[in-house]
């Protein structure tokens, strides 16, 4: 069952949170934040909401942690395409 706009918004605030370090997750919860987005992944786009959210989770990260993208990235997730269903798998 896919995720709902309020629970990829949940996943994305419970991480900033975490980043930002008024409320530090466990790894296990790191993991099910990650997993949520992750396996949600195609439903990013479904709104311009949950658009801004994940850019604004970026650059939370980028501005704290270092860049997730580009020059100075320490790791670069791409997903990979699976192209009997059509989406990242």
């Amino acid at each position: 069952m896919p995720a709902s706009h309020t629970d990829l918004s949940s996943a994305m605030d419970r991480l900033e949170k975490h980043i930002l370090g008024p409320s530090a997750l466990h790894a296990d919860r790191i993991d099910q934040q990650t997993a949520m987005i992750l396996v949600n992944i195609d439903r990013m786009g479904a709104t311009a909401g949950i658009i801004s959210e994940g850019l604004d989770s970026v650059a939370c990260y980028g501005t704290t942690a270092g860049p997730l993208y580009g020059e100075g990235a320490y790791y670069v997730w791409l997903p990979t395409y699976d192209e009997s269903h059509g989406r990242a798998a």
